[in-house]
């Protein structure tokens, strides 16, 4: 997921479906959706107004035009990586990503997609982040295990926890799965939730 200032609108991958959906940020109803034939969204970010698409059976990142949803332009996802990319955060000239069953975040060089630099995860209990994201001058990102419902705060330089939200008081069945700042103020997440009758539903917030 992420949210499209300059049109309001949120846009929320689909892997298994190999398509994207705009949603409107106004009222949650959907504008439209859009095959993306092979790529499977794993992480979606907006630079510039581009929409830029972690796709992970690629192995690479496409940038797509949200006009007619060409791809503009494709960076190769580190080559020792053995997995495809989970997880993408472009802003400012820089570019961060995660892979799938990987502990680290990496810095990327935007252009190449060479790895500039390696963060450590905080706290190794599992496999992978949900999501990444940068805004504020800083790198934010959900993960995968408990406590779930956190946010954390990392200073984008090198990669040290500045700080860490909890948000709400699920239970550890529901989780932070996506996070996409709209301004300074507001964070839109996504969550499944894990009901007692052992159905899932999908929740959209805002805070």
């Amino acid at each position: 997921m992420t949210y499209d200032a300059g049109r309001n609108l949120l846009w929320v991958g689909h892997y298994y479906a190999t398509e994207v959906g705009k949603i409107n940020a106004a009222n949650g109803s959907v504008v439209a959706t859009k095959s993306l034939g092979t790529v499977r969204p794993y992480g979606l970010d907006m630079e510039d107004g581009d929409l830029w698409v972690a796709d992970y059976s690629g192995k690479n990142f496409k940038c797509f035009n949200p006009a007619d949803m060409n791809v503009a332009q494709t960076i190769n996802a580190p080559g020792a990586w053995s997995y495809g990319p989970g997880h993408i955060a472009r802003a400012d000239g820089r570019s961060y990503s995660a892979q799938y069953s990987d502990y680290d975040i990496y810095k990327l060089d935007p252009g190449s997609g060479a790895i500039q630099k390696s963060f450590a995860a905080q706290d190794r209990l599992y496999y992978y982040y949900n999501h990444l994201e940068y805004a504020n001058g800083s790198l934010w990102q959900s993960r995968y295990t408990q406590p779930r419902n956190v946010i954390h705060e990392m200073n984008y330089g090198n990669g040290a926890l500045l700080n860490s939200y909890r948000i709400g008081d699920w239970p550890e069945s529901c989780y932070i799965y996506d996070l996409s700042f709209a301004n300074s103020n507001e964070v839109w997440l996504l969550m499944p939730l894990a009901e007692e009758s052992g159905g899932v539903s999908g929740l959209l917030e805002e805070f």
